[in-house]
């Protein structure tokens, strides 16, 4: 069975505390090639700074060429049979809300795929690793 690479991708945000406590920024990478950079990008964003946000799926987006990417971690492996399940999970999880970011609407997914099969439970003890702030 051929199978794609999960991981997040983390950068480096200082706009939400105004520069004075940073919190990075993370994403979800689906690539089929094992430890690459381009892929299936997937994130949620509040771009004006209003708790309005939005959804973000971008293709074929190499994420080493934003100017703030730090690294990635892997989640664990999807069978390709499961591309479709893991987006309706993306697709379907609650957009944050109050004071929640992006990395908590990541861990809710990273849940839900576990729950689902999807992602193995070690995903768990990788997300762990991703840095935070």
């Amino acid at each position: 069975m051929s199978q794609s690479y999960l991981y997040i991708a983390y950068s480096s945000n200082f706009e939400w505390e105004g520069n004075t406590k940073r919190r990075r920024h993370w994403s979800f990478l689906l690539t089929t090639v094992r430890d690459g950079n381009v892929g299936m990008v997937y994130d949620v964003v509040d771009s004006q700074k209003e708790g309005t946000w939005e959804r973000r799926k971008m293709e074929d987006y190499d994420i080493t060429v934003s100017g703030t990417y730090e690294n990635k971690v892997i989640m664990g492996r999807v069978d390709n049979s499961q591309v479709a399940a893991f987006q309706k999970v993306v697709d379907e999880e609650e957009l944050p809300k109050g004071e929640e970011r992006c990395q908590e609407w990541m861990k809710r997914v990273v849940e839900s795929l576990i729950t689902k099969g999807i992602l193995s439970n070690v995903a768990r003890i990788y997300i762990s690793q991703v840095p935070s702030t």
